[in-house]
């Protein structure tokens, strides 16, 4: 934060307010997205839209972090931002969806700082240690994946609970705990219901293999339009997904859609590789 705060001509407390944002709003979360983890026979796969402001589209930046005896890190965030949505070269990939809880503990992680803590990660249990060590100052669910699977952790500024696979090998979330958690709403986003459990019924109709494609197909599904997974701002609908993002933690690459993914502005692939010391 320091680096991005004299790099841009900026205070340190300037960018050190937007990495705890969520905890300077508490109760009011600002962003919204529909996540699916899978393991199949195969691969490892973690994929999610993230919806918010369409205008915040033009503060997205691709943030690349080489670090030698580290892995190296790729993540789409906002400007100003060190963590958020991304993998890393030792095939750890992470995706987050918004969850309002009123309440913040000054004494833990602000989520932002811990997104990018999880993307410093090698391996699921490594993240879980991260997490279990302090604790987040504010609410969030984590998708955390690598090529043995997936784990979800739905965080608030008091508990720490984890969601298991399903029989399938499969995790389906948005911006509602599914477990119980004090203080938190079970619907500050109407629709949030509504879209884990398309996304749900949506996979369960994939035949053949599953492929990093297949699971982002299932982003472009508009039932309920515009409150869909492949989420429109117009009507009712005061956000749009802003960007589409599906990961293969085998192969440890990422395929991104700019824009809505059913129309997207820009495809580009995510391929961090470990730096080596010369």
């Amino acid at each position: 934060m320091q680096g991005i705060a004299k790099g841009a001509g900026l205070g340190y407390n300037e960018i050190l307010a937007l990495n705890v944002r969520s905890e300077l709003f508490f109760g009011a979360a600002l962003d919204g997205c529909t996540s699916l983890s899978w393991k199949t026979g195969k691969a490892s796969f973690v994929a999610q839209n993230w919806d918010w402001m369409k205008e915040q589209k033009e503060n997205l930046v691709l943030l690349k972090i080489d670090q030698v005896g580290q892995p190296s890190i790729q993540m789409l965030t906002e400007a100003g931002m060190i963590g958020k949505i991304g993998l890393n070269s030792a095939g750890l990939g992470l995706c987050v969806n918004a969850i309002r809880c009123a309440g913040s503990d000054p004494t833990r992680t602000p989520i932002h700082i811990m997104w990018r803590v999880v993307l410093g990660c090698t391996s699921i249990s490594s993240a879980l240690e991260a997490i279990d060590a302090t604790g987040c100052a504010s609410a969030c669910n984590m998708l955390i994946a690598d090529p043995s699977g997936s784990i979800g952790v739905e965080v608030t500024h008091q508990t720490i609970l984890k969601l298991e696979p399903d029989s399938e090998g499969r995790i389906f979330h948005s911006n509602h705990m599914l477990e119980k958690h004090p203080g938190t709403e079970m619907l500050w986003v109407e629709d949030s219901l509504s879209r884990v459990a398309r996304i749900r019924e949506l996979a369960t109709q994939i035949s053949g293999d599953v492929t990093k494609e297949s699971i982002q197909a299932l982003l472009c599904d508009e039932d309920n339009y515009p409150c869909s997974i492949n989420r429109a701002q117009t009507g009712e609908s005061d956000t749009a997904s802003v960007f589409s993002i599906s990961m293969n933690l085998t192969t440890v690459e990422a395929r991104v859609l700019l824009g809505r993914p059913s129309d997207p502005e820009k495809i580009f692939l995510l391929r961090p590789k470990q730096k080596h010391r010369v």
